[in-house]
């Protein structure tokens, strides 16, 4: 099985990530490829025992279930356990981040070619819905 983050590779930046502040990627979402960005994720969930839950589609606090209510209608959960780019065709939403700093990243198959946008939502914008 291919493990995208290597144990024992780089751990001294886990840490940072637990502490990164995930909101400021609301002003540069639309410069990321949304597989990549899918990817990331998917590798960071691999994760999830050394980043408490950084990535996840189920909701763990007040705030996911906020975000996850907001966009139930309009996008499903991503599967983290492996990335699948047709998974893309149907609009798929993650969690990242914890406390008042998580995100909802949504991933949107364009209509026509590209590969697909990420739109990022924080609890601020959810407030001026």
């Amino acid at each position: 099985m291919y493990t995208a983050i290597k144990k024992g590779f780089g751990d001294y930046i886990f840490p940072d990530l637990l502490k990164f502040n995930f909101r400021c990627l609301v002003n540069v979402c639309n410069r990321f490829r949304a597989t990549d960005f899918a990817r990331l994720l998917v590798a960071l969930h691999e994760q999830r025992d050394r980043l408490q839950d950084l990535v996840r589609t189920t909701p763990t606090s007040r705030l996911d279930f906020e975000l996850v209510k907001n966009c139930q209608r309009i996008a499903l959960p991503m599967d983290l356990s492996q990335f699948d780019p047709r998974s893309l065709q149907t609009p798929r939403y993650a969690l990242l981040g914890h406390g008042d700093r998580t995100i909802m990243a949504i991933f949107v198959k364009p209509l026509v070619g590209g590969s697909g946008t990420v739109s990022i939502y924080s609890r601020e914008m959810l407030a001026e819905c």
